[in-house]
C-alpha cells in the first residue's frame, strides 16, 4: 500500500518526466503557432475588407494558389458572397489530400466562428458540420 505522500510523490514525478515536458512544450507551441496564423491572416483580410476586392483577391488566389490566399479569399466570401458548400469541400480535400493540418484547421475555425456569428439555415448549418466532421445539435447553435 501507497501512502498519501508516496502517491503524490509518484504523480510529480509522472509530468516532470521529460516525454511529459516535450509532448507539453510541443503542443503549446502549436497552438499558439495556429493563433498567431490565424491573428495575421485575419488582420490582412481587415486591412483590405471591402467589397470591391473580391474579384482582385479571388485572381491574386488563382494566381499564387496558396492557403494564406484560400483562407482571405475564406473570409471574403464569408462576408460578401452567397456561401456556396462545394467551394469548401473543395478546399478541404485538397487540404486533406495535402495533409495540410495547420489549413483544415484554420478553415474549421473561421466556418465555425461564421456558424456561431450568423444565421443561417439548418441545412447550411449541418452541411457544414458534416464537412468539418463535427457533431450539430439543432437549437444549440
Amino acid at each position: 500500500m501507497w501512502t498519501e505522500k508516496e502517491k503524490m510523490k509518484d504523480k510529480r514525478n509522472r509530468y516532470l518526466k521529460p516525454e511529459f515536458k516535450r509532448l507539453f512544450i510541443e503542443r503549446n507551441i502549436q497552438v499558439i503557432a495556429l493563433m498567431v496564423t490565424l491573428g495575421i491572416i485575419t488582420k490582412i483580410y481587415h486591412s483590405v475588407q471591402t467589397d470591391k476586392l473580391c474579384e482582385i483577391q479571388k485572381l491574386l488566389q488563382d494566381k499564387y494558389n496558396t492557403p494564406n490566399y484560400e483562407m482571405i479569399n475564406l473570409l471574403f466570401i464569408l462576408s460578401y458572397k452567397e456561401i456556396n458548400i462545394d467551394e469548401f469541400k473543395h478546399l478541404i480535400r485538397k487540404y486533406n489530400d495535402t495533409k495540410n493540418i495547420w489549413a483544415l484547421k484554420t478553415l474549421s475555425l473561421f466556418l465555425q466562428s461564421y456558424m456561431n456569428t450568423h444565421h443561417l439555415d439548418y441545412k447550411l448549418k449541418q452541411q457544414i458540420c458534416v464537412l468539418l466532421e463535427i457533431e450539430y445539435k439543432q437549437g444549440k447553435c
